[in-house]
Formats: structure tokens, C-alpha cells, sequence
């Protein structure tokens, strides 16, 4: 669970675009994918949710030339991938991450009704994730989508580099 998983997502979703193209491809798709994922993508992952764009684009690897392909979203040798799928992808991880924390959280809740819960500690690759920060303390330092007797006073806090 984390950024490595991020990673992993978007280069299957990268490589079933590039397997519509591979006989245009110079190169094994899936290990295409996996080159796609440096530089620009790392950036384009590390500030998170921002800024709002409704797409962003990568240089197909194995692509010589200048080529489009619309059935690949692919224009001029860069691919067009839209921000609603890297949030998809976030989203699951968020929905993993807030099922173990809620399963904690609940579980102390059952055996120590008094004890109090100060801190969630962000760490990690995805853990400096501003992305992360914002919904976790949404959904656990103001309530939205979990409450506890364990967590009137949290504050979550997060790394500041990945």
C-alpha cells in the first residue's frame, strides 16, 4: 500500500494503451510503461492534487518520431492521460489506507473506550502526500466519514518529503 502501488496502477493502465500501438513500439510494453513513470509522472504524482489540470501527457518511450494514435491517446508521441484516472488510482489507496486506519481506530474505541488518540503520523512516500494529508484529516481531525469517542483531539501530521 502506498506511492509504489500508485506507481503499479498507472503503469497497467499505461501498458493496455500501449498494447492497442505495440507493433508500432520499439520495445517490450510493459517495460515501456514502467520507463513512462520517471521524471515528469514523479512530479505530476508528488504535487498532487495540484495544480488542477484536467490532463497531463508523457513521452511515449519506443516511440520514434512524431506519431498520434487516438485509440491510445496518444498525440504527437505524448501520451494524454486524464487527471480523473490518477485520482482514481488515489482514491483506492485512500480507501485501503482508510480502512486500516478505521479498523484501529474502532477496534481501540471497543477496548479502551477512555484512551485518546493525539496523532496520525503520515510517513513514507504517499505519506508526504498532500493529496493523503488533506483527506485524511477531513475525514478524522473534522469528521467527515468517521467518528469516535478515541478521536476528538487528533491531529494528523505528515512527512514533508517523499
Amino acid at each position: 500500500m502506498g506511492s509504489t502501488l500508485i506507481d503499479f496502477k498507472i503503469a497497467q493502465h499505461i501498458a493496455a494503451r500501449l498494447e492497442l500501438i505495440k507493433d508500432h513500439l520499439e520495445g517490450d510494453v510493459d517495460h515501456l510503461a514502467e520507463e513512462m513513470l520517471t521524471g515528469q509522472f514523479q512530479t505530476v504524482k508528488h504535487s498532487f492534487p495540484y495544480p488542477i489540470v484536467e490532463e497531463f501527457t508523457l513521452d511515449v518511450k519506443g516511440l520514434a518520431g512524431s506519431h498520434t494514435f487516438p485509440e491510445a491517446g496518444i498525440t504527437n508521441s505524448r501520451m494524454v492521460i486524464e487527471r480523473a484516472t490518477l485520482k482514481d488510482i488515489f482514491d483506492h489507496q485512500l480507501n485501503e489506507i482508510f480502512g486500516l486506519i478505521d479498523g484501529r481506530l474502532l477496534n481501540l474505541e471497543a477496548r479502551s473506550p477512555h484512551e485518546q488518540v493525539s496523532y496520525v503520523i503520515l510517513s513514507g512516500g504517499l505519506g508526504s502526500s498532500l493529496y493523503l494529508y488533506d483527506e485524511i484529516k477531513r475525514r478524522y481531525e473534522m469528521n467527515f466519514g468517521f467518528q469516535s469517542n478515541n478521536t476528538a483531539s487528533i491531529r494528523i501530521m505528515r512527512v514533508l518529503e517523499p
